[in-house]
């Protein structure tokens, strides 16, 4: 806020006398007081044309000394006041009664206060709108800040609206040019990891295909016919044929490769990543498809934009 205020003490004492409010903190505050109300004062600082200003609300307690404006520099501020509510527009002339209204203002301030800080600057303000009057009187209008007659204006409205949507198909153009390379420069380098990632799937699967698992058979012994044989007992020999047992293969079992499991997944691990990348650089590609039409169209309105200023 202090920057603020010597901003404003700045322009107030560059333009007219004002009231001035000196602090308890020996800070000297130059503005208009507009109100005292509730044990305050109501400051308005304004810059040296007053398009702008601000207020700032001060306590009496923080105020030691008041010293105002006489009723002269009141008056005199106030007309300056008023005068700078007119101005004048680079694209846009005054009608020939404001023009003539404003310049009896000026003139009136000039007879009226000879002697103030801003009559120099009134002075200048007067010369321009006397010029303003004289070039509207003639008809001539204004565009960008210069007097034109209403044909030509119109065909400079029609260059500057033509010279715009130039300016702006250029940029839009070189814009769309830069995405391209950019997103070209970014396909390369996907593709690049598409390459590696399709070598190290190769890779993968020749591993997995080389890998071989154990088996071992199972067996289950069935008997089958033998020799007799003669044993003793009480009662002489006696005879037994005891059966024969040979083995026969039901099934087998597998002993899986203790690196199948790593050697699988880094297999899915790899094509999950060709994938990836194969999805990329098709979303890649039909980026960069649209955004060369948008700059075909572009550059073919920036063709025909280019006849029509010839």
């Amino acid at each position: 806020m202090k920057a603020v205020v010597t901003i404003g003490l700045l322009f107030w004492s560059e333009v007219l006398f004002a009231d001035t409010l000196t602090l308890t903190s020996g800070e000297n505050l130059i503005g208009s007081i507009t109100a005292e109300t509730n044990g305050t004062y109501q400051l308005r600082i304004a810059n040296a044309d007053y398009s702008i200003s601000s207020v700032r609300i001060l306590p009496t307690n923080e105020v030691t000394a008041v010293v105002r404006d006489t009723p002269e520099q009141k008056a005199a501020r106030a007309d300056y006041e008023t005068i700078c509510r007119y101005r004048l527009q680079a694209d846009r002339e005054q009608p020939p009664a404001q023009c003539e209204r404003v310049v009896t203002m000026l003139q009136q301030f000039l007879q009226d206060h000879p002697d103030n800080l801003v009559t120099p600057r009134v002075r200048e303000k007067l010369t321009l709108w006397a010029d303003e009057l004289a070039h509207v009187s003639r008809g001539e209008v204004k565009f960008q800040n210069r007097w034109l007659s209403p044909v030509a204006k119109t065909a400079a409205i029609r260059e500057a609206a033509h010279q715009a949507r130039l300016q702006a198909g250029q940029a839009a153009a070189e814009k769309l040019r830069k995405q391209i390379a950019k997103d070209a420069a970014y396909r390369a380098s996907v593709a690049k990891l598409l390459t590696g990632a399709e070598r190290d799937l190769a890779d993968a699967e020749q591993f997995l295909a080389g890998l071989r698992d154990h088996t071992e058979p199972i067996y289950e012994y069935r008997p089958v016919s033998g020799y007799p044989q003669a044993f003793p007992t009480r009662n002489g020999y006696s005879l037994w044929t005891p059966p024969l047992w040979t083995p026969y293969v039901t099934d087998e079992k597998v002993f899986v490769n203790p690196q199948r499991a790593d050697a699988e997944k880094r297999v899915q691990d790899c094509q999950n990543s060709v994938a990836d990348y194969r999805a990329e650089l098709a979303g890649i590609d039909q980026r960069l498809t649209d955004l060369r039409a948008k700059l075909t169209q572009t550059e073919a309105a920036l063709k025909m934009e280019t006849e029509n200023l010839k």
